[in-house]
């Protein structure tokens, strides 16, 4: 059975909410591996077989790290995964479960915004989230209006294309539903499998906002570009 490469970016600002979600997917059957981007000046470690730490000498920022990580994925389904994310047990395997990411008409999945669980402002609830309700999915209205959908982006390796390099922070996730749009496949949303963000925020941090800035003037102005590509 094809397994799952989990990639996540990371700058280690909460390196307690990285290792509990380290916990929960390296005990999931179904992932295969665990690709660490370390952006940070800080080393990182983690003691499973699954997981790697790729240290980098400068900070790729979200969508580089997402293309070297893909790059490096030694599996057939890839996962672009936060850092500030807890997701329920045995995730991946569920959402395998619902035999979509083998059909050819589906693209990428990610989480529904309008009925991501709400786990309130506590930055200090670490508890593993539980899936309560029935599993459920949609196609995304606007592709320019994802929310948190890019927080855990799955899919087959082959429907993931390298995001330009201008793009720095946002919009990979626009990027890569639109690529996979254009050769006509469907983009979901799916509902009811619990995943905690507790939002602890690189893209918040003031550091970062000038490249945000220039990210959404760079996908203005050259979008259409980058499609044609």
């Amino acid at each position: 059975m094809s397994k799952f490469s989990i990639i996540i970016p990371t700058l280690l600002y909460r390196e307690d909410i990285l290792k509990v979600c380290l916990d929960v997917i390296v005990s999931d059957s179904l992932v295969g591996e665990v690709i660490i981007i370390n952006n940070s000046t800080k080393d990182f470690a983690y003691s499973s077989s699954k997981v790697s730490v790729y240290k980098q000498e400068e900070n790729l920022f979200v969508n580089k790290s997402w293309n070297l990580g893909v790059s490096l994925a030694k599996n057939d389904y890839i996962c672009l995964l936060n850092d500030d994310t807890i997701p329920c047990k045995d995730f991946f395997s569920k959402f395998h479960s619902l035999g979509f990411i083998d059909k050819d008409d589906y693209g990428l999945f990610g989480i529904g915004y309008d009925t991501l669980p709400d786990f309130g402002d506590n930055e200090d609830d670490l508890s593993v989230p539980v899936s309560t309700g029935v599993i459920s999915w949609s196609g995304i209205p606007h592709e320019d209006l994802l929310g948190d959908w890019g927080i855990c982006i799955m899919g087959r390796k082959e429907n993931f294309y390298e995001i330009p390099e201008e793009l720095k922070i946002i919009f990979g996730d626009n990027y890569l539903v639109y690529k996979n749009k254009q050769k006509g496949k469907e983009n979901l949303m799916i509902y009811g499998l619990a995943i905690k963000h507790i939002h602890s925020g690189t893209v918040r941090n003031k550091e970062f906002e000038q490249i945000v800035i220039q990210d959404l003037d760079i996908w203005g102005e050259k979008k259409e570009k980058f499609l044609q590509e």
